[in-house]
């Protein structure tokens, strides 16, 4: 069985949106914009340094600026546009007792 990645051609854009854009990001026009520039996939930093959503986990450093679930909102707006997302988490400074 074959991949999406593998039969359909796609443009992947990688943001690299400040810890306090996701306070007041619009998710619908960023989505419209990523469309218009031709994206059918985008990496969005979701996790590990700091989480954008709402997280649970004692070990893993919410943002300070949430103010609700804008990484769902942004999420929805791009599958809404038929654009794939890439939740990207990083590991790098993760503590070694969660390993």
């Amino acid at each position: 069985m074959a991949h999406w990645w593998e039969t359909h051609p796609w443009r992947m854009v990688q943001t690299n949106l400040r810890e306090i854009d996701m306070a007041d990001i619009d998710a619908v026009v960023f989505a419209q914009e990523l469309k218009e520039f031709g994206a059918t996939v985008v990496n969005l930093n979701a996790a590990g340094i700091i989480a954008s959503y709402d997280t649970k986990l004692a070990y893993q450093p919410r943002s300070q600026y949430l103010t609700g679930d804008s990484l769902l909102q942004v999420v929805d707006a791009c599958h809404a546009q038929g654009i794939r997302v890439i939740a990207r988490t990083d590991f790098s400074r993760i503590r070694r007792e969660v390993y």
